[in-house]
């Protein structure tokens, strides 16, 4: 199965750490890059809460906003920079592969990822959860979305059995088994009681 999409590259690196996928990006080096960045909602930009590794939406927090906005702005104004400055060394006759030499995980490259159906289901395992990082979800969701569309019945089990399972360590599975013996006791004793008193003479 491959996937070909046009993604920042901060999101590639996040990518490429899923090994048993083949990828093929297209090169800078030979092809000038597009002037073309990711810049995250207003929200990502919000000061980051204390105990959460991830940004937090606190854009509407005292003072929140201000910091937001301009943050956003700094961040477009240096794409801004950085590939006029890109543009301005191509046309010295910089080589390709030297006037890149400043790009910004934000620029968008293109990119092919091949693997089999088992490791895209655990590529979703993994990015298609909340402790992943904001922007891969995004895109999990879409490989997830073409994944249901192709094999709907592969989908749902991954779903049923993955996605939404819980996993028990071996002393909550312990006391679990032991809560229900008691209570199939309690249950049969019950049981008993109710068909002693159907049977008693009126």
């Amino acid at each position: 199965i491959r996937y070909c999409r046009i993604n920042a590259i901060l999101e590639w690196r996040e990518w490429h750490r899923h090994r048993m996928q083949s990828y093929s990006e297209a090169s800078a080096r030979y092809t000038q890059m597009p002037n073309e960045h990711y810049v995250p909602e207003l929200e990502r930009f919000a000061p980051k809460q204390t105990g959460n590794k991830q940004a937090d939406s606190a854009v509407n927090s005292v003072g929140g906003a201000a910091v937001a906005e301009t943050s956003r702005a700094d961040v477009e104004e240096d794409q801004r920079i950085v590939y006029a400055t890109y543009e301005d060394l191509l046309g010295r006759g910089v080589p390709k592969e030297v006037a890149r030499i400043n790009t910004p995980v934000s620029r968008y490259s293109k990119m092919r990822a091949t693997t089999d159906l088992r490791n895209w289901l655990a590529f979703l395992t993994l990015r298609d959860h909340p402790s992943a990082q904001f922007e891969i979800q995004q895109y999990a969701k879409a490989v997830g979305q073409i994944v249901q569309t192709l094999w709907p019945r592969t989908y749902a089990l991954w779903e049923e059995h993955t996605k939404y399972a819980v996993t028990l360590s071996r002393s909550e599975r312990e006391l679990f088994k032991r809560w229900n013996a008691e209570r199939n006791v309690v249950m049969s004793a019950r049981s008993s009681t109710a068909c002693t008193s159907s049977s008693a003479p009126t």
